[in-house]
């Protein structure tokens, strides 16, 4: 199935064509159309950031499929993780397609390699291996519907065994480290239930759904091993869930169910399968509302209040974009150089245009940090910044309900506030005790005040805007 001959040429050809699904071109176009636009739209569409879609036959789960896939139909996403159970090869750890394409009778899904070797560098579980994608169904069936509803996308296809929480917690943080500041989709494959009772079907499916969109991610594992929720795909659908999680992302509903034998009509085995999605609710973080073309704008004014800032000259004007102008919030940049911090200031809220912001706080980072001395003309060639884009602050209960790599946190206490943005955790592979210490630590506080009475906790999120090319240039 697969033509390994470099990485251009690494292509895995369809396996299940003509099986699961049409091997013509024209009637599998016309079949995923169809159900496509037979699913109703949630209208949550653009919030959302991973799916649960079932992979049978498409005459058995394909409408459930299609429920997921119609609630993101049009979107514009830099990546779609997919990732999918092992049906026939055993294999340690995770197993990736790192390089080339998935071919389907549609045509070729480029890899996302770049996404692909930054999550094989955040989780040495993850393996590039043909193991699990060679003759493996449970992505294959995805990819059409992923061609018909997202379009010009590169994918990240990713196969498991080991569903351990310990294993679905890795792979969820490297994949949430490998496309921060990207608008990311991660579908889950996973059918539900398997056996001969209808009755017991629907108490297992109903269970597992439960689990899946009520419970921690954690938890639902525990159901996995402990057989009391059944999901043939469960890694991958707890690998969603604490993606999501990790994004700040709090909304799960199930879209729709059913079996095969009420798709059949007929008794005897049967097969459950579920249509999930997890998104932003109305007042969660810092979900880009933003195009493509709206956060380059961010990050071309972001420069040029830089190198303004550093040559002394005006600030530059904020064009007359809706993205730019009438998006509000708090805001922070970041600028390194040579790997290390060379600057870093933002507001936690601001009511002024998001454009306005950026430009205030990008020359602040450049002359105003107290922390270095100005960004100087010779500097600007090896200068590169960031972007973050922060929710509103919320208080935490509980110091545990701090989520390291997805939260940033504000401790204020005793006369004194100290911020560390998300990324920061992330980037050290801190946990959430080391976290909270040095948040304390930058309040001059100390290491341990978080666990006191007295002291206040809050968290965000943020959306990072990378670019990787220097200011000067």
């Amino acid at each position: 199935v697969l033509a390994m001959s470099g990485s251009a040429d690494t292509v895995r050809a369809p396996a299940v064509a003509g099986q699961f699904y049409p091997s013509d071109p024209d009637v599998l176009r016309r079949d995923v159309d169809r159900m496509l636009a037979e699913a109703d739209d949630a209208g949550i569409g653009e919030r959302i950031v991973a799916l649960v879609a079932p992979h049978a036959g498409y005459v058995y789960s394909g409408p459930t499929a299609a429920l997921a896939y119609r609630q993101v139909a049009g979107r514009t996403l830099d990546v779609v993780v997919v990732l999918a159970p092992s049906h026939r090869d055993s294999f340690p750890g995770v197993s990736i397609m790192a390089r080339g394409a998935y071919e389907t009778p549609l045509g070729r899904i480029p890899i996302h390699e770049t996404v692909a070797q930054r999550i094989m560098d955040l989780d040495a579980d993850v393996r590039e291996s043909d193991l699990g994608h060679r003759a493996e169904h449970s992505l294959e069936v995805q990819l059409p519907f992923v061609q018909r509803a997202v379009g010009d996308v590169s994918i990240v296809p990713i196969v498991m065994l080991d569903r351990s929480w310990a294993t679905c917690e890795r792979l969820a943080r490297a994949i949430h480290g490998a496309t921060e500041g990207m608008q990311a989709l991660v579908v889950a494959s996973s059918d539900l239930y398997h056996g001969y009772s209808d009755d017991e079907c629907d108490e297992f499916d109903a269970r597992t759904l439960d689990s899946a969109t009520q419970e921690d991610p954690e938890t639902f594992c525990g159901k996995l091993e402990r057989h009391t929720a059944q999901a043939c795909g469960g890694g991958p659908i707890a690998v969603a869930r604490a993606f999501a999680d990790m994004r700040g992302a709090s909304g799960a509903r199930v879209l729709g169910h059913t079996t095969s034998s009420r798709v059949t009509g007929s008794s005897g085995y049967t097969v459950g399968y579920g249509a999930v999605a997890y998104y932003f609710e109305d007042d969660d973080g810092a979900m880009s509302r933003l195009a493509e073309d709206s956060r380059a704008t961010l990050v071309d004014l972001a420069k040029q209040a830089v190198r303004a800032a550093a040559t002394d000259a005006d600030s530059p004007p904020v064009p007359d974009e809706p993205g730019v102008r009438e998006a509000g919030g708090g805001a922070f940049v970041t600028l390194h150089m040579g790997g290390e911090l060379r600057g870093c200031i933002g507001r936690m809220t601001s009511d002024d245009p998001i454009g306005e912001t950026i430009v205030a706080m990008a020359a602040s980072a450049a002359i105003g940090d107290p922390r270095f001395p100005p960004v100087s003309l010779d500097e600007l060639d090896r200068v590169t910044l960031e972007i973050s884009l922060l929710s509103p602050l919320r208080p935490v209960e509980s110091p545990n309900d701090v989520v390291p790599g997805t939260h940033g946190v504000i401790i204020a206490g005793r006369g004194r506030r100290g911020v560390l943005l998300p990324q920061v955790a992330a980037e050290r592979g801190w946990d959430r005790e080391t976290f909270l210490d040095h948040t304390c630590q930058k309040a001059g506080l100390p290491a341990s005040a978080w666990r006191s009475d007295d002291v206040e906790i809050e968290v965000f999120t943020a959306e990072i805007i990378r670019d990787d090319e220097p200011v000067g240039r």
